[in-house]
């Protein structure tokens, strides 16, 4: 089975260039409806997708910014956040592969949680604190 990537970008390509530049000159909180006010030939996922493309925006509750104009503490933010979800999706992931493995092998998949007491295994991966302040 593939999977399209209709809404991937690559780091290098001129719409995250375009982006990158429009948060630099804007330096503050942009969100995306007004980005796609600014250029509305982007979509909601669009706007994301070049966003998660660039190693230079951070995103979060109140949009998109420049992370030239981010101070220590919306880095950290947006970084804790990603860590978050990053931990979220590998447990979720882990269900869904221990569901698929007892249903392959015919047997009832065990509870996660609730009756049956978590096993090292089915603990949410540990990711990295980051660190307080941006060196």
């Amino acid at each position: 089975m593939t999977q399209l990537n209709l809404f991937k970008a690559p780091p290098d390509s001129q719409p995250v260039a375009i982006l990158e530049q429009l948060l630099l000159d804007h330096a503050r909180w942009i969100t995306a409806t007004q980005l796609h006010e600014l250029v509305p030939a982007w979509n909601e996922r669009q706007i994301r997708a070049l966003a998660e493309a660039s190693g230079n925006i951070i995103s979060g509750q109140r949009g998109y910014k420049h992370i030239k104009h981010a101070t220590p503490e919306e880095m950290h933010h947006a970084c804790s956040w990603l860590e978050s979800q990053a931990v979220k999706m590998l447990t979720r992931a882990q269900r869904i592969r221990r569901v698929a493995h007892a249903t392959v092998a015919g047997v009832e998949p065990r509870k996660w949680g609730g009756d049956h007491p978590a096993e090292a295994s089915d603990q949410a991966p540990s990711v990295p604190s980051a660190p307080s302040a941006v060196e």
